[in-house]
């Protein structure tokens, strides 16, 4: 009977070993998606700074204001018609020409490969996250470690005081004072 006891403890320890171990790996996960995310965003930044938008201004008599066309379906749609013919190609070798030279910029900058890298590190990470919660927590740590997990996909903000967020928090401080873990996690950045 002894020996099956132990048997169930140590089963029980791997789940929970699991469980955790499994909220390491998306926890890295999560902060390197959050990492190329930034990186992204800045090569983003940088890129628009420098090089115009591959875009166009279509001029339309019957409107005020142009419209913005980012594609030549788009351009095909507003200047339909032979009447639309020659500023319709013009628009189509406007819109080549730009994007040639944002295709050159991005090359240089490396805007596509960083946004390529972060939806990579983005799939993963939910991938992980998933895995996470589909896997049973055998303590309250591990029950700790799937709710935190649940706040940092979950709420809009790190620090948002919109309901249930704060409360959600409070019950993750209250899981964590019970099972004698650092409460570090709650202010996690990542």
């Amino acid at each position: 009977m002894q020996a099956k006891v132990a048997e169930q403890e140590s089963a029980d320890a791997d789940d929970v070993d699991h469980t955790l171990t499994k909220w390491s790996v998306w926890l890295d996960a999560h902060r390197e998606f959050g990492r190329l995310c930034r990186v992204q965003q800045r090569l983003e930044t940088e890129l628009l700074r420098t090089i115009e938008s591959p875009q166009v201004a279509l001029r339309l008599p019957d409107r005020k204001n142009p419209i913005i066309a980012h594609t030549e379906d788009e351009i095909e749609a507003w200047l339909a018609g032979d009447e639309c013919a020659e500023a319709r190609a013009r628009a189509r070798e406007e819109l080549a020409a730009r994007r040639r030279t944002w295709n050159a910029g991005d090359e240089v900058i490396g805007f596509s490969r960083a946004k390529e890298a972060e939806a990579i590190a983005s799939d993963l990470e939910v991938g992980l996250v998933e895995e996470l919660w589909a896997t049973p927590a055998g303590t309250v740590t591990a029950a700790a470690a799937k709710l935190h997990s649940i706040i940092k996909q979950g709420a809009p903000e790190p620090d948002t005081d919109d309901f249930p967020w704060p409360q959600v928090r409070s019950v993750l401080i209250d899981l964590l004072g019970m099972s004698g873990a650092s409460r570090s996690v709650t202010r996690d950045p990542g």
